[in-house]
């Protein structure tokens, strides 16, 4: 009904625009907020009692939410790869290979200063985890006390050192 009286006053381009102005930045801020899927953040906090009623009722509503923060989300990751790509722009594979190397040795989490080398900064180390955390090599508490191989990594890594062995 708004939308029609405002079409009569503005035409289809003009409430286009101004529905685009008011709608567009609060679907970013729902993007931003759930830092994710709508449908996951949602339907995850759903138990079997409840499921049927969310399925009838609130599953339609979620489902026009994700479709509407879909471009939203999408603009929100490329605009973190873009910066992610930035902070990690010319750092040495060695040092970051031996980053990864001292973390192998490790069965649980360890504190980042044990990746340092005696005569090494704390700011050195800053680029090294910034790349380890941009290609989703390590995970960090998130006090930033702790620091981990994931497991998707350890995973690939043992598929590595197998295929490795077998063929030399």
């Amino acid at each position: 009904m708004i939308s029609l009286t405002l079409m009569s006053t503005y035409g289809f381009w003009g409430t286009y625009w101004l529905i685009a102005a008011i709608s567009m930045p609060i679907f970013f801020w729902v993007a931003w907020r759930l830092r994710g899927s709508v449908l996951e953040n949602t339907v995850a906090d759903a138990d079997s009692l409840s499921g049927p009623f969310m399925g009838r009722t609130v599953g339609p509503l979620l489902v026009i939410a994700e479709m509407a923060t879909a471009g939203p989300r999408m603009v929100i990751w490329s605009i973190a790869r873009i910066i992610g790509h930035r902070r990690i722009h010319g750092i040495g594979l060695g040092r970051i290979a031996q980053a990864v190397a001292e973390l192998t040795r490790f069965d649980e989490s360890v504190k980042p200063s044990a990746l340092l080398f005696p005569n090494e900064s704390p700011k050195q180390l800053e680029p090294i985890l910034a790349f380890l955390l941009y290609h989703e090599i390590v995970d960090l508490a998130k006090r930033s006390d702790r620091i981990w191989l994931t497991s998707e990594f350890v995973r690939r890594f043992e598929i590595y050192k197998k295929n490795l062995e077998r063929s030399g």
